[in-house]
């Protein structure tokens, strides 16, 4: 397995051949990335109004999902003056989730 200064050395090389042929094959890509932009601007304009009408919608094609993500959150500070340290320790898990990696181009 690469280390991760390789593996980025590796990434930033391929990058920069895919952004090489783009740009010199502009007749090819140049329309097929206004397709694309069109679609991501519809996409956005649908999870908008979604949104705002809080509603599921769906066609023959497509159904685009509004499930309410309800996060339950506790006044850390009430927890301690109502329960004692020992009491409290016993209802707190600290729980470590998967980490979120980003790759980004630097500008």
């Amino acid at each position: 397995m690469a280390t991760k200064e390789e593996a980025l050395e590796k990434y930033s090389r391929k990058a920069q051949e895919v952004e090489s042929y783009v740009k010199n094959h502009q007749d090819v890509f140049g329309p097929h990335q206004k397709l694309l932009y069109d679609l991501m601007d519809a996409e956005n304009e649908l999870k908008d109004a979604v949104a705002e009408e809080k509603a599921t919608v769906s066609n023959t094609q497509f159904e685009c999902l509004y499930n309410k993500n309800i996060q339950r959150i506790y006044n850390e500070n009430k927890m301690h003056e109502l329960l004692t340290p020992t009491q409290f320790a016993s209802v707190v898990d600290d729980v470590e989730r998967s980490p979120r990696i980003v790759i980004h181009k630097k500008f």
